[in-house]
């Protein structure tokens, strides 16, 4: 997923914010290092993330940005089988993350993954959109095949950077700076 309009970033496209590689191919990166075909979702809000995709040979199919349902629709359509949904800033995705979370995988389910608000606050993260008592969506999903309608919903506790950090203010991209300097020199 990634067209949105940077609206919390003052409308810079947040997926290309300078710190290492855009946030949208360390994503990138990280699925296909993980042996998944990527397909990317982007609005007209963000023409150059787009640009970006397509130089590196994502298939990039073009959504009206009427938010993040449609869009997730459209990513979803055309898909004969299952599929990992993540979102273009969740810039600490690795490959590991990314095939442990496909292992959540049932077929007939949806499966929203989940951090706690605990630890969210604990590794200094703002927590996300709540997902029920103590819980908050991370963005990412794996979608089985049967469960594109009237689907029920499973939720998995991941509470790991990886799949929790999104990058939403400009204090979340601090803390990523961070997390590459650590990643660089893991004594800081």
């Amino acid at each position: 997923m990634a067209g949105g309009r940077g609206s919390r970033m003052g409308g810079a496209e947040k997926l290309l914010l300078p710190r290492g590689d855009p946030s949208v191919m360390r994503v990138v990166g990280a699925l296909r290092g993980a042996g998944l075909r990527v397909r990317a979702v982007a609005s007209g809000s963000a023409p150059r993330t787009r640009q970006v995709l397509l130089d590196a040979g994502v298939d990039v199919l073009d959504s009206p940005g009427a938010g993040y349902p449609a869009d997730l629709g459209l990513a979803l359509s055309g898909i004969d089988g299952p599929a990992l949904v993540v979102p273009g800033d969740a810039a600490l995705m690795d490959a590991a993350m990314a095939r442990e979370i496909t292992g959540l995988l049932d077929r007939s389910a949806w499966t929203s993954v989940v951090s706690t608000v605990g630890f969210l606050r604990g590794a200094g993260l703002a927590p996300g959109p709540p997902a029920g008592a103590g819980l908050c969506y991370t963005g990412i999903s794996v979608v089985g095949m049967d469960a594109r309608g009237g689907y029920p919903e499973r939720l998995r506790v991941v509470d790991d950077r990886r799949a929790a950090f999104n990058i939403n203010s400009g204090r979340d991209l601090a803390l990523l700076g961070a997390a590459d300097d650590l990643a660089v020199d893991p004594g800081l």
